[in-house]
C-alpha cells in the first residue's frame, strides 16, 4: 500500500513540472508574437470634385480591415495636393493628394521616386445653369464667347428669360481647380484656365468647390458655371448642358464623344520610415483601390471606371502583401 501510494505521489509530481514546463514554453511564445497593428488614421487634401469617390473609399476601406486603416479628408482643391504630400500645409503633411487633373511639370519638381502616383478613375466636366433657364444645349464655340464677354447676354445665345435684365451672369473655380483647367482647357480658352486673366469688363463670381458652384448656380437663374459630373448626380435647382452634341454619361466619357473629360489622380507622401503602419496604410490603401471591392465603390460613387471584371479582390491582395490589416 505504501509503495502504491509512493508511485501515485511522484506520478502526481512529475505532471505538475510537465504542466509548469508546457506553461513556460507558451508564455515564450506569446512573447515572440508580432505586436498588433495600431490604428492608422490617413489624411488627404487636394480636389474637391473627388470628394464622393474618396468618402466611399475610405467608408469600404475601413470596413474592410475592420476600421485599422481610416480617412480624413481636408479637400480644396487640386492644388493642394502635391503641396501637401511633400512641404505640407497648414502645419500638417498629408498622405495622400488628389486631383483632377494631371500633375504639372511644376509639381513634378517637387516629387521623389517615393511619391507613387497614378490614376484612380475618370470623371466629366459638365456646363450648368439655373433649371428654370431653358437653356439645355451649349458648344466650345459658344461657351468659349460666354467667357470672353462676347456674348453678354441669354438673348446672344438665343434664349428669352423674362424679366428686363437677362445679363449672363459668370461663374467659375478658384485658380488652381483641376475643374475649372479641364473646362477651360476644353472651351478652348486656356489664358484662364490657370490664373484669372479675365478680359476687361468681364465679371466672374470664384467658388472654391464643387458645392458651392452647384448653391450659386441654383440661386442665380442667370448664372452659368461648371461642375463634376460626380457631384452633379442628385443635385437639385441646376441642370446639366449638353456639350457638342452629347450628354455627359458615363459611356459618353468612355467611349471618348463626350469631350470634356479628366482623370481623377492620386500622389502619397514618400517620407515614411520603412515598414512603419502608416508607409503599410497608404500603400494598402492605394492597392486597395484597383481592386475589386475599390472600384466597386468608385462606381457606386458615380466615378468612371475600366476593369472590374479582371480586377482581384480585396481578400487576396490583403493575404499576399498586407497580413497584419486582416479584419
Amino acid at each position: 500500500m505504501k509503495n502504491s501510494l509512493r508511485i501515485l505521489v511522484l506520478g502526481l509530481a512529475g505532471l505538475a513540472m510537465v504542466g509548469c514546463g508546457n506553461q513556460g514554453e507558451n508564455n515564450g511564445g506569446s512573447e515572440n508574437t508580432e505586436p498588433a497593428f495600431a490604428p492608422v488614421t490617413l489624411y488627404s487634401c487636394g480636389s474637391t470634385s473627388v470628394d464622393k469617390v474618396i468618402t466611399a473609399l475610405g467608408n469600404k476601406f475601413a470596413d474592410l480591415t475592420g476600421r485599422k486603416v481610416t480617412l480624413e479628408k481636408d479637400q480644396h482643391g487640386s492644388g493642394d495636393a502635391t503641396t501637401g504630400v511633400t512641404a505640407g500645409k497648414n502645419g500638417k503633411k498629408y498622405d495622400i493628394g488628389f486631383l483632377s487633373r494631371e500633375i504639372k511639370d511644376s509639381e513634378k519638381q517637387a516629387l521623389s521616386d517615393k511619391n507613387l502616383n497614378g490614376r484612380m478613375c475618370k470623371d466629366a466636366v459638365v456646363p450648368i445653369v439655373n433649371e428654370s433657364n431653358p437653356y439645355s444645349a451649349t458648344d466650345k464655340a459658344t461657351l468659349a464667347a460666354i467667357y470672353k464677354g462676347e456674348k453678354k447676354t441669354w438673348k446672344d445665345v438665343g434664349v428669352t428669360i423674362q424679366g428686363e435684365n437677362d445679363d449672363i451672369q459668370l461663374y467659375s473655380r478658384e485658380a488652381g481647380s483641376g475643374t475649372r483647367e479641364c473646362f477651360f482647357e476644353g472651351i478652348g480658352y486656356s489664358a484662364v484656365k490657370a490664373e484669372d486673366k479675365w478680359n476687361d469688363g468681364v465679371v466672374v463670381a470664384s467658388q472654391s468647390s464643387n458645392g458651392d458652384m452647384m448653391n450659386a448656380i441654383k440661386d442665380a437663374p442667370l448664372g452659368i458655371g461648371y461642375c463634376s459630373l460626380d457631384s452633379l448626380a442628385g443635385a437639385k435647382g441646376i441642370k446639366g448642358l449638353s456639350f457638342e452634341g452629347v450628354v455627359a454619361s458615363e459611356k459618353a466619357v468612355v467611349d471618348g464623344s463626350y469631350l470634356l473629360s479628366r482623370n481623377f489622380n492620386y500622389v502619397i507622401r514618400g517620407d515614411y520610415e520603412a515598414n512603419s503602419n502608416r508607409e503599410i496604410a497608404v500603400k494598402a490603401f492605394v492597392d486597395f483601390m484597383s481592386t475589386r471591392e475599390g472600384l466597386t465603390a468608385i462606381k457606386g460613387a458615380g466615378g468612371i471606371i475600366s476593369g472590374l471584371e479582371e480586377a482581384q479582390s480585396w481578400s487576396s491582395v490583403q493575404e499576399s502583401k498586407y497580413p497584419a490589416l486582416a479584419n
